[in-house]
């Protein structure tokens, strides 16, 4: 018996049972038992429980049984799997905020810049985008990038839920910092050029990343730290030019390879391409109306910022590419009527009155320039926000 025990793993022809034990409780046991599970037999208290382990064994019906085998992630069947450097920072920034310790703000810090850095990871290698494969590589790295994207919505999901205030200030630099990148890169400023062409995948990545931002800082409620974004300044230094001040329509620009080069290589005749793969890909966790949603305020807020004459900003405007579709519901706008819901909302909106929001949408009817420019954008978008349709004056809170 011995020898079968010693010379195999899995055996179980055997089951020791223990009847006895020295004068500290250890049970006594032959040296080839040592490593085994055993019955406790040698105390009354748990005769009972082991008699019915010993049946249980027998008879091969054990009381707990092993849990079905899991479904095999899909990361395993990918032949390069993306390896994340924010990985397991989600998890831990949860456990901080919950655990209410003091270095929660620090870890959040941290995650936008690992964030930052992940980013510029999957810049282009030279040479690598050419006129035969810069649409397919731009589709392409748009979808390994999507993991990071998720983690992104992950954590935007965590933080917001975690603390009843937001680092207005953390916030601020990172997307100050972004603004940088998105400036040094060229990102901002759309061109037909392959050069410029080869970071269409980063425009249509952080293009996704605000709108998932301020759906999650509408979702959870986050309107003071909403307002504080859509109304603050980026500055950026671009190279040989003097240092400017950006607003976050900075992170807008025509999406040429989307929009124009994959149309006419495919043939699709799609309005706007951006648009279907937003649609496509949303996350689970979130509507594609909560995008267009955001997408429609991104887009009213810059209006507003070019109406202001006293605006410095080099600002433009949010062309919002999901308004190609139409939104059914827009609960943000939709529930201005109440006086008390716009009351938690007017800091989103920049102003401190009813009587501000209304000389806004009054100042936007009467500005022959921007009625003309909206024209024309709205004849190319196809769908463009209706902006006194949607904040009509008559209708700003009139209900309490």
């Amino acid at each position: 018996m011995s020898n079968e025990i010693y010379s195999k793993a899995d055996q179980t022809k055997f089951v020791p049972l223990i009847f006895e034990a020295d004068e500290q409780g250890n049970a006594f046991l032959p040296v080839f038992v040592h490593s085994r599970i055993y019955l406790d037999f040698k105390d009354d208290e748990v005769y009972e429980d082991s008699y019915e382990k010993l049946l249980r064994n027998i008879f091969d019906k054990p009381t707990h049984k092993r849990p079905a085998l899991g479904i095999r992630p899909s990361y395993l069947d990918e032949e390069q799997p993306v390896f994340l450097p924010t990985a397991h920072r989600v998890a831990a920034i949860k456990v901080a905020f919950a655990s209410e310790r003091k270095n929660a703000p620090q870890l959040v810090r941290e995650y936008f810049q690992v964030f930052l850095r992940a980013i510029k990871d999957f810049e282009p290698k030279e040479n690598e985008f050419t006129a035969e494969n810069y649409i397919e590589l731009a589709f392409s790295r748009i979808e390994q990038m999507r993991p990071l994207r998720d983690d992104f919505i992950s954590f935007l999901g965590v933080y917001c839920s975690a603390t009843t205030t937001l680092d207005t200030e953390v916030i601020h630099d990172f997307f100050e910092q972004l603004a940088q990148y998105f400036v040094d890169s060229g990102a901002d400023k759309a061109d037909n050029y392959l050069n410029n062409l080869e970071y269409d995948y980063l425009r249509f990545f952080v293009y996704e990343l605000l709108l998932y931002f301020v759906s999650a800082l509408l979702k959870h409620s986050h309107y003071a730290e909403l307002g504080d974004f859509l109304h603050d300044t980026f500055v950026v230094t671009p190279q040989y030019y003097a240092a400017q001040a950006n607003r976050f329509a900075t992170f807008d620009a025509y999406n040429f390879t989307f929009n124009k080069h994959y149309n006419t290589k495919y043939k699709t005749n799609r309005t706007s391409v951006v648009a279907d793969k937003v649609k496509e890909r949303v996350l689970g966790s979130y509507t594609f109306e909560e995008l267009q949603q955001a997408d429609t305020l991104l887009h009213i807020i810059s209006v507003f910022h070019r109406l202001n004459p006293d605006d410095q900003s080099s600002g433009r405007f949010w062309l919002p590419e999901t308004s190609v579709y139409n939104a059914h519901r827009l609960p943000f706008f939709d529930k201005l009527i109440s006086a008390r819901y716009f009351e938690r909302v007017k800091k989103v909106l920049g102003v401190s009155s009813t009587q501000e929001l209304t000389k806004l949408i009054t100042a936007f009817q009467n500005d022959e320039h921007m009625k003309n420019a909206y024209r024309r954008i709205s004849w190319e978008y196809r769908g463009l926000p209706d902006i006194e349709k949607l904040m009509s004056e008559k209708k700003i809170a009139n209900f309490n």
